[in-house]
């Protein structure tokens, strides 16, 4: 069969007005809606391929099979359930701080959130999170009494998206375990390989990481701070939520256990932004002033 100019640019309009379709449901977080146009794209595919094969202007059915990849894999995703792990790929997502950018998927420097979000234990586009749904994801995912999670509630807004973490010196900070400092650029999601292989190989045993070990790391990398950011902020603010956020690491993601984490659970969370599949935990509520306690620990190496 042959296709002309005119054939290709009405598939073409077809294609637009399908990606606006879906666009604008998704805008207004009618995700069943959203699902049934892409449905109606899908059901249109052997109807085209025809035309696909077919047609001269090669633009067009790369720039149509990749709209109906993507329209496939948010069907796809939309069947997850909680606790089914996806995570982003680099370009459906950002973490710069309150960003307009048009990927679909927010994310922050912290990779507990992220993971609870990969999980689909708070939105998945990590949008429109609210205290009620993280509230009740980290009590249920890490066992977090309520004085500790109204505590961790209480630094965002009611409802917000997960990229306001990366707010310089509001929340996010320099001298992280695995992040670059702001001054150095980049998206504040992206993790530091090295940083990320030097806190790992800290292990006195090999098989833990606990507060010698991580409250060595924070020290050094405030020192590393010091030394080569000529704009590092380190003061108490940025002091408080840095060893809290150490402490959270070491207890929650190690599932409250001798308050060490595992090399893998910390691999896990840190590089992977997943919850381990073995992962257990605590068998009692965390509480906020055992946090305080570990945190105090882990600042004596300040």
């Amino acid at each position: 069969m042959s296709v002309d100019k005119v054939t290709a640019m009405n598939f073409r309009h077809q294609v637009d007005e399908l990606r606006e379709s879906i666009q604008a449901e998704k805008s207004k977080r009618d995700v069943a809606a959203a699902a049934l146009i892409a449905h109606k794209w899908q059901s249109q595919g052997d109807e085209f391929k025809s035309l696909l094969e077919d047609m001269a202007l090669q633009t067009v059915p790369d720039e149509a099979q990749a709209f109906h990849a993507k329209q496939e894999a948010q069907v796809s995703l939309d069947s997850l359930h909680v606790g089914d792990f996806y995570r982003p790929s680099s370009d459906e997502v950002t973490a710069y701080a309150d960003s307009t950018s048009p990927v679909p998927f927010r994310r922050s420097p912290c990779p507990g959130l992220n993971a609870l979000a990969n999980h689909g234990h708070i939105p998945r586009s990590g949008k429109n999170v609210t205290h009620e749904v993280l509230g009740a994801a980290l009590m249920s995912v890490f066992n977090f009494d309520s004085n500790l999670t109204q505590t961790l509630l209480n630094q965002v807004p009611s409802t917000f998206s997960l990229d306001i973490i990366s707010r310089h010196n509001v929340l996010e900070h320099d001298a992280s375990l695995v992040h670059n400092d702001e001054y150095f650029g980049g998206d504040p999601i992206n993790i530091n390989e090295t940083m990320v292989g030097d806190l790992l190989g800290r292990s006195l045993d090999g098989k833990t990481l606990g507060v010698t070990e991580v409250g060595q790391v924070r020290h050094d990398r405030l020192a590393e701070c010091r030394a080569n950011n000529p704009e590092c902020v380190f003061g108490a603010n940025q002091t408080t939520f840095s060893y809290l956020e150490a402490a959270i690491f070491i207890v929650g993601c190690g599932g409250n256990v001798n308050e060490t984490v595992t090399v893998e659970a910390a691999h896990s969370f840190v590089w992977d932004e997943r919850i381990p599949g073995d992962y257990v935990k605590s068998a009692v509520p965390i509480t906020l002033p055992f946090m305080r306690t570990v945190t105090a620990k882990l600042l004596a190496f300040v």
